[in-house]
């Protein structure tokens, strides 16, 4: 049987994850925003950011539910203008009033802007990977690959435009961009249909059971919680690097654009994760992903320890390289451990997760002003996560070993009764 032709849905796909990288310029934003508002504090500031991961985390769980009545080309448009909306009117922010300037910029980067990706991702989530059965990793390898070249492309983007404009007018221009292309995948965003022939799908023994889970079934297996709570730590760590980069990279005397080089190393790793994901078991991964944000830590503390912004640069890109292979895994897992029927759902439930680790993101924000820009709270913060991480990989190679053995008693009987 000849298989129907993916390749443009691969393309697709990635747009739809550049659209999504886009609100990861943040971190080049945030300084910018801090010369026009001197009165806003690194609290202030991170405290955006968090309520947007907040919003985006709502919204990821209010999609789940509206796929269950709007079709997906409606979803990618709801989020294409509200994207729109919401960095287009950064222009209109006070620049005599600073309290209602932060307070606007909440709404629009905070709310409108992460509520319209929130949809917009999780439409293209279980939308696209429905179209590689046989490689889920590498189709969400694809989209976070494209999420995270977003912030490299856009931020150079911005420091040309910004001395020319201003960050305001830069924003806008940035939302204008991101709209567009997001607007351009809507012919793509569809289901496989009656007549579309696709491979199936490979058998993982981490189903244990191969079925398709309801939330209500899959919230009574330790698997979820495990996986909850690796999403958990490695999105905060995630988050924490995205938040401060530039800022780290401005304290070592670097350019902003040095600590956003995390992004290419979270790209590269969305691949590799990707692969990792359809070859290794889900334990052996998450292990993965602890060590190398576990070595990261360490050369953020050595850096620190030596003034060395080479050492910290390089601790920066070990995190990002351990949460891209992370956010791959922990998106990809939802589909291998509980199918696809219910994907929508499942995994907007598991970025629940981004609550917490967005609390712990502003909690950063906090102890950073507290210790006037020493970046120390920082880094132990993202070595706590690395334990957990390698904590949560035992955990679940535990769990499945034990399940296994299950399976195996139980029909073990029936094997030798045959």
């Amino acid at each position: 049987m000849k298989y129907t032709t993916r390749w443009q849905y691969f393309i697709a796909a990635a747009a739809n994850g550049f659209f999504l990288g886009v609100l990861f310029v943040w971190t080049y934003f945030r300084d910018e925003l801090a010369k026009i508002f001197p009165t806003w504090r690194a609290s202030d500031l991170s405290l955006i950011f968090s309520v947007h991961n907040v919003v985006i985390c709502l919204s990821l769980l209010g999609a789940g539910f509206l796929l269950k009545k709007l079709s997906n080309r409606v979803i990618v448009a709801i989020g294409s203008v509200g994207l729109l909306v919401g960095f287009g009117m950064f222009p209109f922010l006070p620049l005599d009033k600073p309290d209602t300037a932060l307070l606007m910029a909440t709404i629009l980067f905070g709310v409108i802007s992460a509520a319209s990706v929130g949809i917009a991702s999780t439409s293209g989530y279980s939308l696209y990977t429905q179209w590689a059965p046989d490689h889920p990793g590498k189709m969400v390898g694809t989209i976070m690959l494209a999420l995270s070249v977003a912030p490299i492309l856009m931020g150079a983007l911005c420091s040309a435009l910004v001395p020319l404009v201003g960050v305001l007018q830069t924003i806008r221009l940035v939302g204008v961009i991101a709209s567009v292309l997001l607007m351009a995948t809507i012919p793509f965003a569809k289901p496989p249909g009656a007549g579309d022939h696709l491979p199936p799908a490979p058998v993982r023994a981490e189903n244990i059971e191969q079925r398709e889970f309801r939330p209500t079934e899959m919230f009574r297996m330790p698997s979820f919680w495990i996986l909850f709570v690796f999403n958990t730590v490695i999105r905060a760590s995630g988050l924490m690097i995205i938040d401060f980069g530039g800022s780290i990279a401005i304290h070592f005397g670097l350019t902003a654009i040095l600590g956003m080089l995390y992004s290419p190393a979270n790209g590269t790793a969305n691949i590799v994760g990707g692969v990792l994901v359809d070859k290794l078991s889900t334990a052996r991964v998450i292990i993965l992903c602890g060590g190398t944000l576990l070595l990261g830590s360490i050369l953020l503390f050595a850096g620190n320890a030596a003034d060395s912004g080479f050492l910290v640069m390089a601790g920066l890109l070990f995190g990002g390289l351990s949460y891209g292979c992370g956010t791959v895994h922990s998106t990809a897992s939802m589909r291998i451990l509980f199918g696809q029927k219910h994907y929508a759902l499942n995994w907007s439930y598991i970025q629940l997760s981004i609550l917490i680790a967005a609390a712990c993101g502003y909690f950063a924000g906090v102890l950073l002003d507290r210790q006037s820009g020493d970046y120390m709270g920082v880094y132990i913060m993202i070595l706590c996560c690395a334990l957990l991480t390698i904590a949560c990989g035992i955990a679940m190679g535990i769990y499945m070993k034990r399940q296994a053995g299950v399976k195996s008693d139980a029909a073990a009987p029936q094997d030798q009764g045959g």
